[in-house]
């Protein structure tokens, strides 16, 4: 098992106190073993700093960005020390306040969504009674963000995941406002999930997010909430993934090929068809341009291959066939064996279809989200 430091400490919940014993080390300028980069096919590497941890462990326990790395390395040290010495006196003003009290006063003062954006983190690892009041007190103070989520949106998902029920009414007027569409995913599943009266109007609401979806937007969110409530309208939601251009483009690889799982599992024979049909359209004159010049190209079609393939075995066969005749071959055994598979999961009996969940992150970018959480 590997233990995370970082993470350890945090997890920790140092006081302010013992926050103040790091800030020294925002002094140094020692390098630790470890680096980062921004794509692993590009070479280059960055040499993490000592101080660059402490700055971000500050952050984390405290929610509050005193230093900026950008602006804080060039600074001579003497006005390093300078700005060290501010941070020491907040830490004295507030040695009073335990970290509970902190992190309400930062979630009720915050002027930025990167401090009130962490102060969420911690309150969620303080299990903090008092933050879905804040939540909805302030609401309205962080509009905008990145798209991907909305930073109201996130504050919907925060609601959502905190599941307190005397938040029904506050929830659906949030839902009435259809402009954030991250809002509207998160509010649609918190009133299904918790008020029996707006739920044939919440599905409808959430019809509608999951409408303008491209595949890899709200509706990874959303599969595991639709599945779980064991509705045949939900269902057929939650199948319609398969019809989205981009998710159709990401079908195989294991992140996505979870959802074609889970779908199964369901016995979704929308998912099947689909699939199979697929499967059955690929005919042999719509590979003639294929290894052309000795590339071998993956095609669109190819990819719902692989995905069936991928319910078979870890390693797909069809990786192995080489020429046309021989894909074709493939296709329609392994056609044949999907079909007959298929057919048993949905009589109950056993069957090979490999239906086990792969623990796999989310593609970068696909999902945001922090280590905090």
């Amino acid at each position: 098992m590997v233990i995370n430091p970082f993470i350890e400490l945090l997890k920790m919940t140092p006081d302010v106190q013992e926050t103040e014993l790091l800030l020294p080390y925002l002094l140094t300028d020692t390098f630790i073993p470890s680096y980062t980069y921004g794509r692993d096919y590009i070479p280059e590497r960055t040499l993490n700093q000592l101080s660059w941890v402490i700055e971000s462990l500050i952050f984390g326990i405290t929610s509050k960005r005193f230093v900026n790395r950008y602006y804080f390395e060039p600074l001579t040290l003497e006005q390093k020390k300078t700005e060290v010495e501010k941070i020491k006196s907040w830490c004295e003003d507030n040695a009073a306040l335990s970290p509970e009290a902190l992190t309400i006063n930062e979630l009720r003062t915050a002027t930025n969504w990167s401090s009130f954006y962490m102060a969420i983190q911690i309150a969620k690892r303080q299990k903090n009674d008092s933050l879905p009041a804040i939540l909805v007190q302030r609401f309205n103070n962080f509009r905008g963000g990145t798209s991907w989520p909305s930073n109201r949106g996130y504050m919907a998902e925060i609601m959502f995941e905190l599941q307190n029920e005397k938040y029904v009414d506050v929830v659906r007027k949030w839902n009435k406002d259809t402009t954030d569409k991250w809002v509207n995913l998160w509010a649609s599943m918190f009133l299904m999930k918790f008020d029996k009266d707006s739920y044939p109007a919440a599905i409808k609401a959430l019809e509608a997010v999951l409408k303008q979806c491209n595949g890899i937007t709200y509706y990874p969110h959303a599969i595991d909430f639709l599945l779980g409530l064991k509705d045949k309208n939900a269902l057929k939601l939650a199948e319609r993934i398969m019809d989205k251009a981009i998710f159709q483009q990401y079908i195989y690889w294991d992140y996505y090929e979870n959802f074609i799982r889970k779908l199964l599992h369901a016995k979704s024979d929308y998912t099947f068809s689909f699939l199979s049909g697929k499967l059955s359209a690929y005919k042999l004159d719509m590979m003639k341009n294929l290894n052309k010049d000795g590339d071998n190209p993956i095609t669109q079609n190819d990819e719902f291959v692989l995905a069936v393939d991928e319910l078979k075995s870890d390693t797909p066969g069809y990786y192995k066939a080489r020429t046309n005749l021989a894909k074709q071959e493939y296709i329609r055994k392994l056609e044949s064996w999907f079909k007959t598979q298929y057919n048993l999961l949905k009589e109950g009996k056993p069957n090979e279809l490999r239906l086990d969940i792969k623990r796999v992150s989310p593609p970068q970018g696909a999902l945001v989200d922090s280590y905090y959480k």
